[in-house]
């Protein structure tokens, strides 16, 4: 009896160890553990990447937009360091340099093109390009499979395709994610002067297969965009993760309302485990903890998407 007693003991006392020496990554609640257990190998080979996406609220910062990214930054780095985070700040001319950027986001009144799983911006950039317009659709299905098989295929032009994961805080402010695929070219602006569906079908034919007459005019929701690269962000044995932070208004030169931070892990869904497990601790645990004061109330709605936010197309249920 006292043998089985102390084998019994022994057996407790190693699992206690092995649990307590398992790493991080391995917890049965990760985000990309979760991912790769609905999506084993080697679905998600297809992807290029996550980016991880905060919502801010921008009542919380101060209302010029350079004021707002520099306090931002400041604050993002004194809580990253408490949590033993590293970050890196550009430095000289480039050190939070403002660049600026027009979007549209395109479709019918009743939003036909979302329902069906699109999503058309269009941007121009400010002092870049001329008279060029970078046009982007994107497959945007709640079905991981159906937004991998979306073709988006573009003809006549030569197209970046990819698809990446986006992370952001969902309901109850856990972590959510969902993938995403777009195809990106350019076009003159005058190609794109009467907004018809027909302007974008004969570069992407499939959008001409939706039901829509090639005529059918698309309305503008237009913002007005500021983005700043501050830096990067690194933990023990982890490459930097690019920060960048990126404000939008209405009217150029109005108030911004709607502001993130994002950061982008390159590379494959099931290797780098640890940069996987950083880069969601960073999230939770800075992000979504620290500086909790500043999540826009509404984000669990959007999932870390400002395009969400401007359309009101909230996460499913």
């Amino acid at each position: 009896m006292v043998l089985r007693l102390q084998s019994i003991l022994a057996c407790s006392f190693l699992l206690l160890v092995a649990g307590a020496q398992a790493p991080a990554s391995e917890t049965p609640g990760a985000l990309h553990l979760r991912m790769i257990q609905k999506h084993p190998a080697p679905a998600l080979t297809r992807l290029s990447g996550r980016e991880f996406k905060w919502l801010v609220d921008p009542a919380r910062l101060p209302q010029a937009p350079e004021a707002a990214f520099a306090e931002l930054w400041s604050r993002v780095e004194g809580a990253a360091e408490k949590a033993g985070f590293v970050t890196a700040s550009r430095k000289g001319a480039k050190a939070l340099k403002l660049e600026t950027a027009v979007k549209e986001y395109l479709d019918t009144p009743g939003q036909d093109l979302w329902k069906q799983g699109y999503v058309l911006r269009v941007t121009a950039k400010a002092r870049k390009g001329g008279g060029l317009r970078s046009v982007t659709v994107k497959a945007i299905h709640a079905e991981f499979e159906r937004t991998m098989a979306t073709p988006l295929l573009v003809q006549g032009a030569p197209a970046i395709t990819e698809a990446e994961g986006n992370v952001g805080f969902g309901r109850e402010g856990r972590l959510a994610e969902y993938v995403e695929k777009g195809s990106t070219w350019q076009v003159a602006a005058e190609e794109l002067a009467s907004l018809s569906l027909g302007d974008f079908g004969k570069y992407m034919p499939e959008l001409l297969k939706l039901g829509l007459p090639a005529s059918t005019r698309l309305v503008s929701t237009k913002v007005y965009a500021l983005q700043v690269k501050a830096g990067s962000l690194t933990a023990p044995g982890v490459d930097p993760l690019p920060v960048s932070m990126e404000g939008w208004s209405r009217t150029e030169g109005g108030p911004i309302f709607l502001f993130d931070l994002s950061y982008r892990l390159a590379g494959s869904y099931y290797q780098g485990a640890a940069s996987h497990e950083a880069a969601e601790r960073f999230m939770t645990q800075v992000l979504g903890g620290e500086l909790k004061d500043l999540n826009l109330p509404t984000s669990g709605r959007w999932g870390g998407s400002k395009v969400r936010a401007l359309l009101n197309r909230p996460l499913s249920e």
